[in-house]
């Protein structure tokens, strides 16, 4: 509880009237009590005098002994006493202690009243005084004096002096209030003059002043108040003189911003459409610059295959390296851009992690064999392999790291080690490592490694080559991978680049394929120690023996000594170097032949690319394999399997597809939705061709009528279709299915944006594979949402998905490649070539209806009904290997989208450009011979 101050009056009054009438009281207390002490002692020295004067009458006739006189005297003497006004009894007794004389009333004496002492004592309101009397000569007792007076004969002159005490202490009282109230109002007065002036500048008022009065003191306070007034009012002048000077320039300040912001608007717009511009420019010419640039690197390696000089020779690799080196390059350019746009999708689909890293380390074995170099995988056991994500985009990242390790190194090792960091779920957390004994980076050169054209020596760069977009690059793609990359290094000590990226694990891939080698005993001889370690990695990941063996000359005895203890050697795996003379080799092929015709024991010959002929040549006469590094994991399980006579079953063994289940009945029954034909007779084809049972469906009204008569296991639902598109269908279908059962929907789209992934989920379908969509997406797929208990659904693996970035363009002339692109429409369609031929002859027979609506379209400027069209036709674009159609129909369906309806003109004109062009091209060859040609 807050205690309110007190005012001055109260202070005033407390800090002077209270103490003075606490002095003024204590005072008057103390005379009182001193006038009444003085009272006592008077009375008591008048019954003294009195008792004296009685004690010396009766002395005189005491000691005569005349009994005669003296009564008469002691008489008269009590009556003078009892006289006086306090005196109320006096008595003479005789040493018998008998009453010689008395007068006044009778009192009863108290009993030690007559003692040899003279003595005083009081009862009630008496006061009893008594002397002995005394010869003079001997002192002989003659008898006693006695007086009683009486005491309220003193209380009025008490009170008396009481009340005139207490009249005296209010008299002063009340002077001293009057007093402190006059000081306390010339005080208050004028502090709360200024007070008042005070809150008055407080509420801005600066013109009030206080009146100068008082004592001295509070004449200066009131002086200096009005002197703060006058500083105020004039601080407050100059401060709004500021202000508004100030307010001034602000408003000078805030057109100029103005200005600026519009400026600074028209230049962002211009640099954002000089950005699409150029995104776009890139974009549309990327296959025009890529393919003049594929076909020198292809009629350089054809003419490389022919009768040539030496010098001539030189001449065409010295073009085909350049040729190299710049689609690299462009390639670069095209993905940064791409990165820096934010227009750089990965794809989601199935990938092996392990075919991922060999097949990255086979791209950039020749320059690192150059180098003498060996490329050495190490993948953890616990690491799932069959994985889900952007496998191209994984192997680009991986090949760029192990590209500068290769560069930036000299002779020695470079180790790809990959390792799981966390599974959650059905995803999983992966880390890649890439370890050299390069030149090593110091702590400010690795503080700019991963900025865009960034450089780290100039020199190097002159000498190893680069555009310094590769690092950047691969951050970009490891961020949208959900990863992180660094690096770990000491100058001259070598570096360790590492990347980690979140992917998706496949559902259905446990059962480990590798068991045939289990408790197979294999001796291993490899001079590289970390060659070695890769060796015994995989040995016992397939759960076999190792025997370690240092050199050539302990293998007999280990072959006999393993065959005498009965755990005879299985094989053995021989590792050999460059460094090896014509004396070693001739020594290894008769150990060799040693080995395999006096033990039985077959030898794996692991070597490096420069020295394979050499092996071949050297042990052509031996049953020995000789593999190549890098060492491919597969390729020793099967050279292994060969020679000790066992069936090696791969993942990838040539198993047709299988259906979930043995009879046509109990095959799952998948409904296809899709408003373009084309595209929906591809994925009827291929789901077919994975032993499925196929209804199709073209548009969702059709969809949901087939669903409300009978049950699906699966649905593949196009998102973009007039009338009911995609995502309302599969609204619907929601609403009218079963408590009990939810079919699968799984969304065909061609922009798998972040924004577009969450409404199709919202939507209520379950999962969403891109176009064009392969047979290996659909069997992903399949195996995913269907869960049979029966053996997976696997594409045939002579159908696999060649890698189109690593297909070097065809013979023929650029102009046909740009407009149609065969050996792209086979892959699309999984090598089918009538499929190929009916998609494409399907494109073409509505082209002229196409082309006819989008020009009215455009015309009437009905965007819904120009992106529905465009949309399907770029839907069918995707399956017939068209790539500039393609490309244009993609430009024009994304800008409409986007409602960038603006800026359609060009690529419009493009896009009706594109379908003429491919009409001519129809109309100048003969589908049934080319396609025909093809299957030859």
């Amino acid at each position: 509880m807050s205690i309110l101050p007190k005012s001055l009056n109260v202070k005033v009054q407390q800090l002077s009237i209270i103490p003075t009438v606490l002095f003024i009281a204590l005072l008057g207390a103390g005379l009182v009590s001193l006038y009444i002490d003085q009272l006592n002692k008077l009375e008591l020295s008048k019954g003294r005098v009195a008792l004296h004067w009685l004690a010396e009458t009766g002395h005189s006739d005491l000691l005569s002994g005349n009994r005669e006189n003296l009564a008469p005297l002691t008489a008269k003497s009590t009556k003078a006493l009892i006289g006086a006004p306090h005196i109320s009894a006096a008595s003479i007794f005789n040493a018998q202690q008998e009453v010689v004389n008395h007068a006044g009333p009778l009192q009863v004496l108290p009993t030690s009243l007559l003692s040899s002492e003279p003595q005083v004592q009081l009862q009630q309101d008496m006061m009893f005084l008594s002397s002995p009397i005394r010869a003079n000569n001997n002192g002989e007792l003659l008898g006693w004096a006695v007086v009683t007076m009486n005491h309220e004969v003193t209380l009025v002159p008490k009170y008396q002096g009481i009340i005139a005490t207490l009249i005296g202490v209010i008299l002063t009282l009340l002077l001293l209030t009057f007093l402190a109230w006059r000081l306390t109002r010339e005080i208050h007065a004028p502090l709360t003059h200024i007070q008042s002036t005070l809150e008055a500048f407080n509420s801005g008022k600066l013109d009030n002043r206080t009146p100068i009065e008082g004592c001295l003191e509070l004449q200066r306070l009131g002086k200096e108040t009005n002197q703060l007034g006058n500083y105020l009012q004039y601080t407050q002048q100059d401060v709004q003189q500021q202000i508004s000077q100030a307010t001034e320039d602000l408003q000078e300040t805030l057109e100029a911003i103005e200005v600026k912001n519009i400026e600074l608007d028209i230049a962002r717009k211009n640099a954002l459409k000089a950005s699409q511009i150029k995104s776009e420019f890139l974009a549309n010419t990327s296959h025009e610059v890529r393919t003049p640039i594929n076909g020198i690197i292809g009629f350089t390696s054809l003419l490389l295959k022919t009768q040539l000089t030496t010098q001539q020779r030189e001449y065409l690799r010295t073009i085909a390296h350049s040729s190299q080196g710049l689609l690299t390059i462009i390639n670069d350019i095209l993905d940064f851009s791409r990165i820096e746009s934010g227009k750089l999708t990965l794809d989601y689909a199935p990938l092996d992690l392990r075919q991922v890293i060999e097949e990255t380390l086979q791209i950039v074995a020749p320059s690192a064999h150059e180098k003498s170099q060996q490329l050495i995988s190490l993948i953890d056991h616990d690491m799932p392999l069959q994985l889900m994500g952007d496998a191209l985009r994984l192997k680009q990242v991986l090949s760029n790291l192990v590209s500068n390790a290769t560069k930036f190194s000299g002779r020695g090792n470079i180790i790809i080690r990959a390792q799981q960091e966390e599974a959650v779920d059905n995803k999983v957390l992966i880390k890649i490592s890439v370890s050299d004994s390069g030149i090593g980076l110091t702590q400010e050169q690795q503080a700019q490694l991963f900025q865009a054209f960034s450089q780290i020596d100039s020199a190097n760069n002159r000498e190893q080559g680069g555009t310094g977009l590769g690092l950047a690059i691969s951050k970009g793609l490891v961020d949208r991978m959900g990863g992180n990359i660094g690096v770990e290094s000491e100058s001259g000590e070598g570096s360790t680049f590492w990347f980690t990226a979140r992917l998706g694990i496949t559902e259905g891939f446990s059962e480990d394929p590798y068991k045939a080698l289990r408790g197979k005993f294999i001796g291993v001889l490899e001079s590289n120690p970390i060659s070695h370690l890769q060796i015994s990695h995989y040995l016992e990941g397939w759960q076999a023996e190792v025997l370690d063996i240092e050199q050539e000359t302990d293998i007999p005895q280990h072959l006999e000594n393993t065959k005498t203890a009965d755990t005879p050697l299985d094989a053995i795996i021989l590792g050999t170097s460059t460094d090896d003379d014509a004396n070693r080799a001739e020594y290894l092929r008769h150990l060799i032949q040693l080995s395999q015709n006096h033990w039985g024991c077959p030898v794996i010959v692991v070597t490096l690319p420069e020295t394979l002929y050499d092996q071949h040549q050297g042990l052509s006469d031996t049953a020995a394999e000789v593999i190549s590094k890098p060492l491919s994991h597969d390729r020793l399980y099967e050279a292994l399997c060969e020679h000790i006579g066992l069936q090696a079953e791969l993942p990838t063994s040539e198993s047709s597809p299988v259906a979930l289940a043995t009879q046509p009945a109990e095959r799952p029954h998948i409904l296809a939705v899709d408003d373009n034909p084309a595209n929906l007779q591809l994925v009827s084809e291929f789901l077919q061709g994975l032993g499925m049972r196929v209804s199709q469906a073209n548009n969702g009204k059709e969809a949901l009528d087939k669903c409300r008569r009978q049950r699906f296991d699966l649905i593949f639902m196009d998102v973009q279709m007039p009338g009911l598109d995609g995502l309302e269908t599969t609204r619907q279908l929601r609403q009218v299915e079963s408590d009990d059962y939810r079919t699968p929907v799984i969304a065909l789209t061609a922009h798998a944006m972040n924004e577009q992934k969450s409404q199709l989920l919202l939507a209520g379908m379950d999962d969403y594979t891109t176009k064009p969509v392969s047979e290996s997406q659909l069997a992903h797929i399949l195996n995913r949402w269907l869960q049979s208990e029966g053996e997976l659904i696997k594409p045939s693996p002579s159908l696999a998905e060649p890698d189109l970035e690593a297909i070097p363009a065809p013979p023929e002339a650029p102009s046909v490649f740009e407009i149609m692109d065969l050996s792209e429409a086979l892959r699309l369609t999984n090598q089918k070539t009538k499929l190929a031929k009916d998609m494409l002859s399907m494109l073409l027979k509505g082209l002229a209806s196409d082309k006819a609506q989008i020009e009215t379209l455009y015309q009437e400027q009905n965007w819904a009904e120009l992106e529905s069209l465009v949309h399907r036709l770029h839907g069918g674009c995707c399956y017939c290997g068209v790539p500039q159609l393609r490309a244009a129909s993609a430009t024009v369906d994304g800008l409409l989208q986007k409602q960038f309806n603006d800026e359609l003109e060009a690529p419009i004109e493009k896009l009706l450009e594109a379908i003429t062009r491919l009409q001519e091209w129809a109309d100048e060859h003969d589908l049934e011979s080319l396609f025909g040609e093809e299957t030859a």
